[in-house]
């Protein structure tokens, strides 16, 4: 109840300072505990269980890591057997350069980057296996 009466204070104080209104789908009361995307995040608030305190915490939305796979994986996909690493990498670089800049301080970032990290290893070295006919890890390895 209270918190309705502020969001109307506050949708009126946009509305004569700035002329701006608040979007009803996207400005809602609820409850703090429950979870909610913001700005691509996922924002979690839970009780430390040592204190009992809630603390809030930014999570890495899993369909957004699974849709930088589809990426990465259409980076290399059999069409592009042709081209070199080298202009597959430029591609892939600056992908994984935002991706990793933006969700950085998110709580759990490691252990994304981490299945990241070993998702473009293994994408790359089955590319470069369809590339070269099968060649072993270490031909690759001596070439590349």
């Amino acid at each position: 109840l209270c918190a309705e009466r502020e969001k109307a204070a506050l949708g009126e104080m946009l509305q004569a300072r700035m002329g701006l209104t608040l979007s009803p789908e996207k400005t809602l009361v609820t409850p703090v505990t429950s979870t909610m995307r913001f700005l691509g995040h996922h924002l979690r608030v839970r009780p430390r269980p040592s204190t009992g305190r809630l603390v809030p915490r930014l999570v890495i939305p899993k369909e957004r890591s699974t849709r930088l796979r589809r990426t990465i994986t259409a980076i290399f996909d059999r069409s592009t057997l042709n081209e070199t690493l080298e202009g597959r990498l430029r591609l892939l670089n600056p992908v994984l350069n935002g991706w990793g800049y933006f969700y950085r301080h998110a709580w759990g970032a490691k252990r994304v980057f981490a299945a990241l990290d070993h998702h473009v290893w293994w994408t790359i070295l089955r590319w470069l296996r369809k590339k070269h006919h099968g060649a072993s890890v270490r031909a690759l390895r001596a070439q590349y």
